[in-house]
């Protein structure tokens, strides 16, 4: 079982970002092909906050990957 937590994905400047806490789209999609290629029964992703950028960016990297 693997547990990853996310806080943002989305294109946000690292100048406006003061706790380092987003993960810009070209890297999350890095992040789940290598997942997809693990042989781990279960991986969970979890988001914080439920910013729209969850739903605008995240879905579809995630079910084009998987």
């Amino acid at each position: 079982e693997l547990v990853l937590v996310y806080h943002s994905v989305g294109c946000i400047d690292r100048q406006n970002d003061p706790y380092k806490i987003n993960v810009t789209p070209g890297l999350f999609k890095k992040q789940i092909e290598f997942l997809s290629c693990l042989k781990k029964k279960e991986i969970i992703l979890t988001f914080d906050d439920g910013f729209e950028n969850i739903y605008d960016v995240v879905f579809s990297l995630v079910f084009r990957t998987w």
